[in-house]
């Protein structure tokens, strides 16, 4: 497996290849997930297709996959917070069929990352993502201890 990186705003998406050095806690696998969907950038933002995602408009999705979560570790400092993912075997195939999807759109293809019910990012994937793994990173005003709560509560 490689190593690759996509990045989005205040979220960056990593897909690792190996897991951080973080305390993992191991999830219940009947609830820790995040859903995924693909959609592409609005052309016009006033449609109301559109939704304004961080700094990105996108078209609306309408139907999002599921991805199963099987463990979740939290690492955070002053500047930045992180959580470390690692899929269950079904929700890693759906994580990289949703990349491997993504990339296929072209350029102006979004993956969308719905969290605990809330949408919380829009990013361009340039290739599919071959990993069971997936790091996202925060900006220091949001809290990773609280994204990591949300993928746990379903």
């Amino acid at each position: 497996m490689k190593s690759q990186a996509v990045s989005f705003s205040l979220i960056t998406i990593v897909a690792l290849a190996l897991s951080a050095c973080s305390p993992t806690i191991k999830s219940d696998e009947s609830s820790a997930q995040i859903e995924l969907a693909v959609s592409e950038v609005c052309p016009d933002p006033a449609d109301p297709q559109c939704v304004s995602i961080k700094d990105e408009n996108v078209i609306s999705p309408t139907e999002f996959k599921t991805a199963k979560v099987e463990t979740i570790a939290v690492s955070e400092s002053e500047e930045t917070g992180q959580v470390d993912l690692t899929f269950t075997q079904d929700g890693a195939s759906v994580f990289q069929s949703m990349t491997k999807q993504t990339a296929g759109a072209g350029a102006s293809a979004r993956m969308v990352l719905k969290i605990g019910g809330q949408i919380h990012s829009a990013i361009p994937v340039a290739e599919a993502i071959e990993s069971d793994k997936l790091q996202i990173r925060l900006s220091s005003s949001q809290d990773a201890q609280e994204l990591a709560d949300l993928i746990q509560s379903k």
